[in-house]
């Protein structure tokens, strides 16, 4: 991850071939912008907003904090799978002031929007949308429910309310 000089975070992917590192990609449309301090990590395995499900990596995890009083919170969080054929996939979204929460499968999406302290809601999307961390673009990800069908080419298909364990 580099601050470009142009103020551009921007997020180089390398792997090593025959002991030497190459670079695969580079993007600067897949990362969050703007003044909170980007960071990553790499882990092996993250808790889904489904209860007793998981993850398992290796999994990158973007996050930027927010600013002034609030910049030692996460505010955006994102989290992409490494695929068997070696993409980098979007699987997991969060974003702090609009409290939404989403979920990534090949096809179709989960919006969580929490009710209470004891119930969820889940919203369920179908269609197509990028989830290639080399070419989809942040600001295509919804944050609102509304914001949806609007940044991606989907419908949504169900609503449930479960309670929070």
């Amino acid at each position: 991850m580099v601050h470009t000089p142009d103020k551009k975070n921007t997020l180089l992917c390398f792997t090593q071939s025959n002991g030497a590192w190459i670079q695969n990609f580079h993007t600067s449309a897949a990362v969050p912008q703007g003044n909170g301090k980007v960071f990553m990590y790499i882990t092996d395995k993250v808790t889904s907003i489904y209860p007793n499900r998981s993850r398992s990596g290796p999994i990158l995890m973007l996050m930027q904090n927010g600013t002034g009083i609030y910049e030692n919170g996460v505010h955006i969080h994102t989290s992409y799978l490494r695929s068997d054929s070696g993409r980098w996939e979007l699987f997991d979204a969060f974003f702090w002031e609009e409290q939404a929460r989403l979920e990534f499968e090949d096809g179709s999406f989960d919006f969580l929007i929490t009710i209470d302290q004891d119930h969820d809601e889940f919203h369920t999307f179908t269609g197509t949308f990028d989830r290639d961390l080399r070419t989809m673009d942040f600001s295509s990800i919804p944050r609102t429910l509304k914001q949806a069908p609007e940044l991606m080419d989907v419908t949504e298909t169900a609503v449930s309310v479960r309670s929070i364990p």
